[in-house]
């Protein structure tokens, strides 16, 4: 059971994001979205590669199929949440595996495996379910479906827009046996909550921890960011 955290995307909140469980940035000036992959033996030595060219069909494939495994291998894994017990046969632990990979593959073109996978699922499914209740509990932020369809909507929108960026979702969505509809209304729709939520908690942060004297911009992103998740790792304790 997992109940204490160590990450979260909450703040990565550009204007238009699309999520996965880590944020990828989708702009105007950003037509061909990249990711950066660290060398291990030379962590200042960076790779650009754009996410259009991963072929999704096969990502999508090796990520069933690593789940496949977990759950052949790990029959008695569960995740505490609040008061219910979730087995890794759920349908919404399935997901977190399958986004998990996913994450992994177009952020390091490395995706990560193993227990070390099914680590970072449990954790991020922790995470999110205990975010809504703890933003609105601490900092009385609440967000109602509408919100979050509007939201979405704006996103649709501008990716719409983009030929590139509509193509490589539209394959996406595709190869998870989804339609667009069901991709960014439903299986993403609690990354998209997320983003509502972050958009309302930030400022209360920013008015409660005002910035210091000589403190950067990325220190000061840095300390809220702390500042959310000890609060939040501590109220996942009680």
């Amino acid at each position: 059971m997992i109940k204490i955290l160590k990450r979260s995307a909450l703040f990565l909140i550009p204007a238009l994001v699309i999520a996965f469980g880590i944020s990828y940035i989708i702009n105007d000036n950003n037509a061909n979205t990249t990711v950066v992959k660290g060398d291990n033996k030379n962590p200042k030595t960076s790779t650009i590669r754009s996410i259009f060219d991963v072929d999704t069909s096969k990502m999508v494939k090796n990520a069933i199929n690593e789940y496949q495994k977990l759950q052949s291998n790990n029959p008695d894994f569960t995740v505490q949440l609040h008061n219910k017990t979730i087995d890794i046969n759920d349908k919404k632990m399935r997901k977190w595996i399958i986004r998990e990979y996913i994450d992994s593959s177009l952020i390091t073109g490395s995706p990560v495996t193993g227990s070390v996978l099914l680590q970072n699922a449990a954790n991020s499914y922790t995470q999110r379910n205990a975010i809504f209740k703890y933003a609105r509990e601490e900092f009385g932020v609440k967000v109602n479906r509408s919100d979050v369809r509007k939201h979405i909507d704006k996103q649709v929108e501008f990716i719409e827009n983009n030929q590139k960026q509509k193509e490589f979702f539209t394959e996406l969505a595709n190869d998870l046996d989804l339609t667009k509809k069901q991709f960014f209304y439903k299986w993403e729709f609690d990354n998209f909550a997320e983003q509502v939520v972050a958009q309302k908690v930030y400022p209360i942060l920013e008015k409660e921890n005002p910035q210091k004297e000589n403190e950067s911009l990325n220190e000061y992103k840095q300390r809220l960011q702390d500042i959310f998740m000890k609060g939040l790792n501590e109220f996942i304790k009680k």
